[in-house]
């Protein structure tokens, strides 16, 4: 039996270092939900992300990978463009905690990992990154290993066009329940298209994403199962467009016409 999973309201307010700074509140996003036939926990994970094009400034949103460990608690990998005053870009890695303020998710290394709170608490590594349209980019979580109390886990950002892999952050997660920290990772997750400090749906700029993936365990495992989902109380000008697996293409912004249903598998077999 599969299952599959829900995000809402997942931007959260960072603190990071240097000039990547978001402190937002989310105002639409579009999501889909990932599954696999085996559901044994996997040790590392990769999902991978294209731009079509840089969208029309200004604007803010976040492309997301929302991830899950065996204990249910989250973590989120992504690339952003933001900016009050020019266009930005990002990348992020976040765990949170297991519980408001609880400390276990803590940075380990990484020029841009910090302690956040807001929606939460945990740790985030968000970093600038000059990410290129047209791209595809690899975002990878990976078990480093279990030491002192918490298992460690790497986040990073290759750019598969260059070949040039990028570290966003090292995160510790301590032992909770009966795990080693928070366990291995669930096998499933969410992408996400998240606008943020926006105006209601009609400023949102047209986005167009295409994801490949969720992979577990060095490649050798892929989702079977992708869900389109969208928040009931948001907006409609969003669309999940279902491509041969393990492709999934989300768009969203002006212009944009939904003609997947909420719930529709994307994948035909």
């Amino acid at each position: 039996m599969t299952q599959t999973f829900s995000s809402r309201s997942m931007l959260f307010e960072l603190g990071v270092a240097a000039a990547l700074l978001i402190a937002a509140s989310p105002s639409h996003a579009i999501y889909t939900d990932y599954a696999f036939d085996d559901e044994t926990p996997a040790y590392d994970m990769e999902m991978y992300s294209t731009w079509a094009f840089d969208p029309k400034y200004p604007n803010n949103i976040f492309a997301s990978f929302q991830f899950f460990f065996e204990s249910w608690q989250l973590g989120y990998i992504g690339t952003t463009i933001y900016g009050e005053t020019q266009a930005e870009k990002g990348a992020i890695f976040a765990i949170w905690d297991d519980g408001e303020g609880s400390g276990t998710a803590q940075p380990v290394s990484g020029k841009g990992c910090e302690r956040f709170e807001g929606e939460g608490t945990g740790t985030s590594c968000a970093i600038p990154y000059k990410w290129v349209a047209g791209h595809e980019y690899r975002h990878h979580i990976r078990s480093l290993g279990y030491k002192n109390g918490a298992e460690h886990w790497k986040g990073t950002i290759t750019d598969m066009t260059t070949g040039v892999e990028t570290l966003l952050g090292t995160i510790a997660v301590k032992d909770i329940g009966d795990y080693k920290g928070y366990g291995r990772l669930h096998p499933g997750g969410v992408t996400f298209l998240e606008f943020f400090a926006t105006e209601g749906c009609k400023s949102n700029a047209y986005t167009r994403v295409t994801w490949r993936g969720p992979y577990l365990d060095d490649h050798t495992r892929k989702a079977n199962s992708a869900r389109a989902s969208y928040d009931p109380d948001g907006c409609t000008n969003d669309n999940n467009i279902g491509k041969r697996r393990p492709r999934v293409i989300q768009e969203s912004g002006k212009g944009v016409i939904r003609t997947t249903p909420d719930g529709e598998q994307l994948w035909t077999k």
